[in-house]
């Protein structure tokens, strides 16, 4: 399952994936002679091997080169296009998805292969424009548009996969959840994508994909459309189980694709797909994890077949969802309670599972915050804040620093190095500052309890200033930086504008206005991403009250943290 959702994800990373032939000389040899062949690429992760099956043309195919490369067979001046298999020579794992673009010539554009197209091929090629509204791409072409080109365009494509992804698996896991079950992948696929572009296609505004009412529609449209592959407890309930599975994982699947949302929110198309790509950074990790995140698949086959085909239980499995989803197990046992009631079962027996799938063992947990070194503000409390009617206060005149106490909870690092990337952004007076530290050494104690961070020599600083005024800069640095005071990772504002002044002598001016001083209102994000390990759990609270901290993206930087926290500075 990891394999399949990897590549899918890269898949839809490649913004021109499996391009379709266009240009053609002016010779006009007519409609049987094949034109001149233009040649697709995937982006970055090309996908080697794969197959392209030309279904106008007697379903003939091709295979993509080592770079992704393909042409039209000759003969097929025009054909839809699908694209199975291969490997994705980013990761050597195999892709087990599926691509679809509608009929294409090759008339002098390249029309590309995405899952945005995928969608497109099952509404018509007459409803591309319709879709591209309610996507909120208003006057772009999604046939021949290249994603790796407009950042508009890249995050609706990736957190489209990222539902699509979803749902597949939400599908696979019911059918495998009772005996005679025979729903293949391609089928999963193939019954979201329907549920997706039918309810897109439905709706008259515009389509937020993270949304869990949306999500909700789209789940249990998707069940019915994979009835025949269901298992005949399924199909013999299929209202049932459609309305049940979809209240269930419609949180979790939200939680998902929000995550994905949050870390796509801030792209910026650099002068080439690799440079793109590269300052994606540590949000290719963030997707990556949500996207081979096997949360809906447990939640379903912790649930079963028993439950999600009763009648009359989906209001006790939606509010058992979004406890699984927020990962508070005191939530969970009373929302398992509930469902119990509901069908008539005793289901204590899944309580630790239901508990498991998303409860933390091994993660950062963030605890209090200092600011100004002053006196410790509950997480809770700083997380409320993000509430603009509920800042947190600051005394001493300016803010001077963020102190954010951190605790190794079981793991969090594994066998790798304990260090993290980490960044800070706050807004002021119209200005957002973003500072990006690319290295933090951390070390804990036996119980856990943080003894030092340090910014190793060598390690980079990067700082933005976006607003009414504007500045940047980077700098290496020359002797190790200590970011440790009393158990808390301390960021220090007032050093970080200093190293800005020093690294940009045009922001020397701007300082003050960078500052936050008396009587300024500033919203504040912290967020930890993986430096050397693949993924980085963060959370809040520990045992029972253990949960996930909110997806964050700062610069380059995304992973979990603190998330908009208002503070108002006093004398």
């Amino acid at each position: 399952m990891r394999t399949n959702l990897r590549n899918l994800f890269s898949l839809s990373l490649m913004a021109a994936a499996v391009a379709a032939c266009g240009g053609g000389g002016g010779d006009n040899n007519g409609g049987n002679q094949q034109p001149q062949a233009v040649t697709g690429k995937a982006i970055d992760f090309y996908l080697s091997g794969a197959t392209v099956t030309f279904t106008d043309c007697g379903n003939q195919t091709a295979t993509t080169d080592s770079q992704g490369n393909f042409t039209f067979p000759a003969g097929c001046a025009a054909s839809a296009l699908t694209v199975k298999g291969g490997v994705d020579i980013g990761t050597n794992l195999p892709f087990n998805g599926v691509l679809q673009a509608p009929k294409a010539a090759a008339t002098g554009t390249t029309p590309v292969v995405t899952p945005l197209t995928t969608l497109v091929a099952q509404l018509g090629p007459d409803q591309a424009a319709a879709l591209a509204t309610k996507l909120g791409l208003s006057g772009k072409n999604l046939l021949t548009l290249d994603p790796m080109q407009d950042a508009g365009v890249l995050q609706a494509s990736v957190a489209v996969q990222q539902l699509l992804d979803q749902v597949a698996n939400t599908l696979s896991a019911l059918s495998s959840s009772d005996a005679g079950g025979t729903l293949t992948p391609e089928q999963a696929s193939a019954a979201a994508v329907k549920a997706l572009a039918d309810s897109i296609n439905a709706g008259s505004g515009t389509f937020n994909v993270a949304d869990a009412g949306n999500i909700k529609n789209v789940v249990q449209s998707a069940v019915v459309n994979a009835a025949s592959g269901m298992p005949p407890s399924v199909q013999n309930s299929i209202s049932d189980a459609a309305a049940n599975v979809a209240a269930v994982s419609a949180a979790t699947i939200a939680a998902k694709v929000g995550e994905v949302q949050t870390a796509m929110s801030n792209v910026t198309i650099g002068s080439s797909p690799a440079a793109t790509l590269s300052q994606l950074g540590s949000k290719l990790d963030t997707i990556a994890q949500s996207t081979t995140s096997p949360a809906v698949s447990n939640l379903i086959s912790t649930v079963g077949a028993d439950v999600l085909t009763a009648a009359n239980a989906a209001t006790s499995l939606s509010q058992l969802g979004s406890a699984v989803a927020s990962g508070v197990v005191n939530d969970i046992s009373a929302a398992l309670t509930a469902v119990g009631g509901a069908v008539g079962q005793d289901l204590s027996g899944i309580a630790d599972g239901l508990q498991n799938i998303n409860t933390y063992s091994n993660y950062v947990q963030i605890g209090n915050v200092k600011l100004n070194n002053g006196t410790a503000v509950g997480i809770d409390t700083v997380i409320a804040s993000a509430d603009a009617t509920k800042p947190v206060a600051v005394s001493g005149g300016a803010l001077s620093d963020v102190q954010v106490a951190l605790t190794a909870q079981g793991s969090p690092f594994g066998a790798a190095a304990s260090n993290v990337r980490a960044g800070l952004t706050y807004t002021l007076n119209g200005n957002t500052v973003t500072v990006v530290i690319d290295e933090v050494d951390l070390t804990f104690n036996g119980s856990g309890v943080l003894t030092n961070a340090t910014v190793p020599a060598g390690a980079s600083y990067s700082f933005s200033v976006a607003g009414a005024a504007t500045a940047s800069a980077s700098l290496t640095n020359a002797s190790a930086d200590n970011l440790f005071s009393n158990g808390n990772l301390d960021l220090s504002v007032t050093s970080f504008l200093s190293k800005l002044k020093s690294a940009s002598p045009a922001a020397s001016g701007q300082i003050a206005a960078y500052t936050p001083k008396t009587g300024d209102t500033v919203t504040v994000s912290v967020v930890l991403g993986a430096k050397t390990t693949n993924s980085l759990n963060v959370g809040t609270g520990t045992g029972a009250s253990a949960k996930a901290a909110a997806p964050v993206t700062v610069g380059t930087v995304s992973g979990l943290g603190i998330r908009n926290a208002t503070l108002k500075v006093n004398n």
